[in-house]
C-alpha cells in the first residue's frame, strides 16, 4: 500500500447520525416469523373461513401492521433522528382491540 492512501476492507465506519438498530433483539425476528407462519395457506373465501381461519387472519394483519410501524421506527433510530415511540392508552372495551402506537418526534 501507498503511503497515504486508505484501504479498509470488510468494514463500513457508521455515518456520525447513524445509531444502532433498535430491533436487534432476537424476538423481533421471533415476531417476523409468526407473522410469516400465520400468512401461510393462503386467505380462503368469506364463506368457507372456519374461526381458526377468521383468528389467523387477525393475527396475522395486527403483526404486520406493528411490524410495519417498527421498521419504520428503526430506520428513523439507525438514520440520526430523535424519536420515540409512545403507546396512547385507550379504554379496554370486551370485544374489540383499539392499540395507538406513535411515532413522535423529539425536540
Amino acid at each position: 500500500m501507498r503511503p497515504g492512501s486508505e484501504h479498509t476492507v470488510g468494514f463500513t465506519a457508521p455515518s456520525p447520525r447513524s445509531r444502532p438498530s433498535p430491533l436487534a433483539a432476537p424476538e423481533f425476528a421471533t415476531l417476523r416469523d409468526v407473522r410469516r407462519a400465520l400468512g401461510k395457506g393462503g386467505m380462503p373465501s368469506q364463506r368457507t373461513r372456519s374461526p381458526e381461519c377468521h383468528a389467523r387472519i387477525a393475527a396475522f394483519r395486527a403483526l404486520d401492521e406493528l411490524l410495519s410501524l417498527l421498521d419504520e421506527y428503526g430506520r428513523r433510530v439507525e438514520s440520526g433522528d430523535r424519536c420515540r415511540l409512545v403507546e396512547r392508552e385507550h379504554k379496554h372495551v370486551p370485544g374489540r382491540l383499539h392499540l395507538e402506537l406513535v411515532i413522535e418526534v423529539e425536540s
